[in-house]
């Protein structure tokens, strides 16, 4: 059965039952109309096979706004009863349709605000944590949405700039909280494993982390998503490529899943696989997808077109760059001439200049492609304090061979911690080790 973020993503695109149930995967589909008049509400479903089209099951259903959880439910019922799907003696007595919370607005808010998640809207990533807290004061015990509140915290810095380590506090509050008032939920302790250092023992803590949450929901597809951006980023990309494959099984057009599975397949060399993704991801409203996008565009020959998607791509999570900056590191980095990249490294040095700034840490990667790739291994190190995944899976995916052969590279993999990561849970893909404990990265 394919999830609300996938199944929602069809929403009013009139696109067939067939092709909808070749992308998710499923052979039946379950649509629905809603009418709202005051605090009435009318609720018309059917339930359709995909591959000859034949209605199993339709029925409408009245009721109001307090009524929407009980709905939820008798829908769920019916659609078990036309599928003939059995349930055991506690799923008769429990309810199908878990929402965590008695309070409709609450939910309601909650949903929202995972919307906005889900699609990495960095513009309204602010509107959803107030969305979440709005929550939490309409029902103090809703676990998810401090949960969930936890995990934008945790990505915040990347999408909005501001405090690291505000951000970390703010992880762990909701975290706790969300734990407390529901120990087996496992969103919390992932997005504690996302907000760990990422360096030194914070590697070895994030890890502890996560495998914390497989341990609680090895179906939880936050949680298997995120640990497996940490396994390619610390060089366990074939475990990493397992857990994101893992959480596109359980729903798969979930968009930043969808583009990360993408990345990977691009940071490999496989292009075909890598832009079907892409445009998936794309096809959901993810705006993010069309930096990778832009560079397939480049490969292709198309430089305009690069130019525009990567730009389009990036302002999201640098939003807080000078307006014309990513048009002009776009027309350095693809096609730029000579000229073009010294007016790009002046850009970069400018931001990187001020010693409190908070550094994208999308910036190493951009020094990368203008050929700075040593100063790119120290500003990642020192600099960049939040999540990094785009610049560790370059550097440990076939297209970071060049850094990998860098001089100062064994330094920076010492001076980063990565070893001791590896002495306790074994050899990366790429780096055995070798018999004076010392570890060769090919």
């Amino acid at each position: 059965m394919a999830g609300r973020r996938s199944s929602f993503q069809f929403k009013g695109k009139g696109i067939s039952l067939g092709e909808i149930g070749n992308a998710l995967g499923v052979g039946n589909i379950l649509e629905g109309s809603v009418r709202k008049q005051g605090n009435r509400l009318r609720i018309t479903a059917q339930l359709s096979r995909v591959n000859d089209g034949v209605q199993l099951w339709s029925e409408t259903f009245d009721g109001t706004d307090a009524d929407v959880f009980a709905l939820q439910e008798s829908i769920a019922r019916k659609v078990t009863d036309a599928l003939k799907v059995a349930l055991d003696a506690g799923s008769q007595s429990q309810r199908l349709v878990e929402t965590g919370t008695a309070n409709v607005e609450a939910y309601q808010l909650y949903l929202r605000a995972s919307s906005t998640f889900d699609r990495r809207d960095g513009d309204h990533m602010a509107d959803a944590v107030k969305q979440l807290q709005q929550a939490v004061l309409l029902d103090p015990g809703y676990a998810r949405a401090y949960s969930r509140l936890a995990a934008i915290h945790a990505i915040l810095p990347t999408y909005v700039g501001g405090s690291v380590a505000d951000s970390r506090s703010q992880v762990r509050i909701n975290a706790q909280r969300a734990s407390e008032l529901d120990p087996q939920l496992a969103e919390p302790w992932a997005a504690m494993g996302l907000a760990a250092p990422r360096s030194g023992q914070g590697l070895i803590e994030s890890r502890q982390y996560f495998e914390r949450a497989m341990r609680l929901d090895p179906d939880d597809i936050t949680s298997n998503f995120w640990f497996g951006l940490a396994l390619a980023g610390s060089g366990y990309t074939r475990a990493g490529v397992q857990r994101i494959e893992h959480a596109l099984e359980i729903d798969p057009m979930v968009p930043n899943v969808l583009r990360w599975r993408g990345v990977l397949y691009l940071r490999e060399g496989d292009v075909g696989n890598a832009k079907r993704l892409l445009d998936h991801a794309q096809s959901t409203g993810l705006l993010l997808a069309r930096r990778e996008l832009g560079e397939i565009a480049f490969r292709d020959g198309d430089v305009a077109l690069a130019r525009h998607l990567w730009s389009d791509g990036s302002r999201n999570i640098v939003s807080y760059l000078p307006a014309d900056a990513l048009d002009l590191l776009a027309t350095a980095l693809y096609g730029g001439n000579a000229q073009d990249r010294v007016r790009a490294n002046a850009l970069v040095d400018t931001y990187i200049a001020e010693p409190s700034r908070v550094i994208s840490s999308v910036l190493p990667l951009w020094m990368v492609e203008l050929g700075r790739g040593a100063e790119a291994l120290e500003i990642e190190r020192t600099r960049v304090t939040v999540d990094n995944p785009d610049f560790m899976i370059f550097l440990f995916s076939p297209a970071g061979k060049s850094l990998r052969a860098l001089a100062e590279f064994p330094a920076y993999l010492k001076a980063k911690g990565l070893p001791a990561l590896w002495d306790a849970h074994g050899p990366p893909d790429i780096c055995p080790k070798a018999s004076d404990g010392t570890y060769h990265c090919n």
